[in-house]
């Protein structure tokens, strides 16, 4: 049996960002809530994730966005055993973003325009309900666990700012503050697809791709227990600030095929 050391812990919180996937650290037990993280699957649904009560994949569910990507995902996240699943979208998932018609061609537009309409129905539909899948778009859900019935209030932004594949991406400065303005301040776990700046967002050359107002906000949460992000594959990992007790992840799968999987307790 594997040794379970996480990659960090404190009295309220376990993380852990390597372990093995054939044997995952045990569940912590009643009144504990464990969160398993994953990003940017990119249509792949081969990973192996561990069981937990939360599963939350913090976007990029396809690969170029198109309507049959997001069902097979869809599917596959559906057939996941967590009670409860939190999903968001990411700057890959187009057809989740009807901005994207304004920035195409007449004809592209028209065929988006269709996959828009039914990933939208498809994403929010009663049979993903009834499997524990919630999807957020800018909105929150209050998620209560099975059998303690503790609820977290959750909330989910898909954006990112401007820069390569365009879908949900905001820029930086008025319209970024105004965006994650919107976050009320009672969230305990957020899920954004991109990172904040200054945690867990350093690409292969090293620069800060996070973003700046993001950061700002969540310095403002008091309490926000749980920040899961991931857009940057390179950026995988888990951090702790030390002086507020905040975990932060980035979850992106596509890299190291880890998920990340956290414990939390009141």
């Amino acid at each position: 049996m594997a040794e379970h050391t996480p990659t960090l812990e404190t009295p309220a919180a376990r993380a852990y960002a390597k372990y093995d996937p054939k044997d995952p650290p045990p569940h912590p037990g009643a009144g504990w809530t464990r969160f398993v993280c994953i990003s940017d699957t990119h249509s792949r649904t081969h990973w192996n994730v561990p069981p937990g009560d939360v599963l939350v994949h913090a976007g990029d569910l396809t690969r170029r966005g198109h309507l049959h990507q997001l069902k097979e995902t869809l599917e596959w996240v559906s057939r996941m055993p967590h009670p409860v699943k939190i999903v968001i979208g990411g700057n890959h998932d187009a057809c989740l973003d009807p901005n994207m018609l304004s920035k195409m061609s007449k004809k592209h537009a028209a065929d988006l325009r269709h996959d828009w309409t039914a990933a939208g129905k498809m994403v929010r539909s009663e049979k993903l309900r009834e499997s524990g899948v919630v999807y957020l778009d800018r909105e929150e859900v209050q998620a209560t666990i099975a059998p303690s019935g503790r609820r977290w209030r959750v909330y989910g932004d898909p954006g990112t700012p401007r820069y390569g594949m365009p879908s949900f991406q905001y820029n930086r400065g008025v319209e970024a503050a105004a965006r994650y303005e919107r976050i009320p301040d009672e969230t305990e776990i957020l899920v954004t697809h991109g990172p904040r700046e200054g945690v867990l967002d350093a690409t292969l050359e090293g620069v800060s791709a996070g973003c700046g107002d993001l950061r700002e906000r969540v310095g403002r949460l008091g309490r926000l227990r749980l920040h899961v992000s991931g857009h940057l594959h390179e950026a995988h990992g888990v951090h702790l600030e030390a002086e507020t007790g905040l975990v932060s992840v980035n979850c992106a799968v596509y890299w190291t095929g880890q998920a990340v999987i956290v414990d939390l307790i009141d």
